[in-house]
């Protein structure tokens, strides 16, 4: 959500890869969701790819996420304090 039209490009990028299959975002007005199938193991080294991989199993619109934009910004904002523990988990993400 920090970072704009990255989940746009992985929806163009899929399509590219799976030319028969092409991304379709669920239409409501009902939703169906479910969880991320990661492996509890790897849960500490989540990375930006797994997030794209499961909102792309969820057929999530690429709207939501456009409109999701702000809010990633504004948590950044409010939640990158400087501090050791917030410069590990955001700076990455806040220089991109």
């Amino acid at each position: 959500m920090a970072l704009p039209r990255q989940y746009r490009e992985a929806t163009w990028e899929y399509n590219r890869l799976n030319p028969t299959r092409p991304f379709s975002a669920q239409i409501g007005p009902t939703f169906r969701l479910h969880r991320p199938r990661i492996d509890a193991n790897r849960t500490p080294n989540l990375g930006m790819q797994d997030v794209i991989d499961v909102l792309l199993d969820n057929r999530i619109p690429p709207e939501w996420m456009d409109h999701a934009y702000t809010f990633g910004l504004a948590y950044l904002e409010a939640h990158h304090s400087g501090h050791p523990i917030h410069r590990a988990l955001f700076d990455e993400i806040d220089n991109e």
